[in-house]
């Protein structure tokens, strides 16, 4: 009788164990996810910031429309030869 409450015993710690992993899993899972959309997110936002300096708006109305930083607008637009 006693080898099968130990064997019980076994079997809920790993049931648990898997259950806990499973658990960890899906909130890594989700926070990878999560980071993944939000670089694609910022990427079209800076793509949009580039056609608004490419159109000629001013610095101040691309941070006003995007809520880019100025310092990373005033990279873009270096980077496209606008500075």
């Amino acid at each position: 009788m006693r080898g099968k409450i130990v064997e019980y015993e076994a079997k809920t710690i790993r049931n648990k164990a898997i259950a806990e992993g499973r658990a960890e899993g899906i909130i890594e899972g989700r926070a990878e996810g999560i980071a993944e959309t939000m670089a694609k997110v910022k990427a079209e936002i800076e793509e949009r910031a580039k056609d608004m300096l490419r159109d000629n708006m001013t610095l101040s109305l691309v941070e006003k429309y995007t809520h880019i930083p100025m310092p990373r607008i005033k990279e873009l637009a270096n980077d496209l030869g606008l500075l």
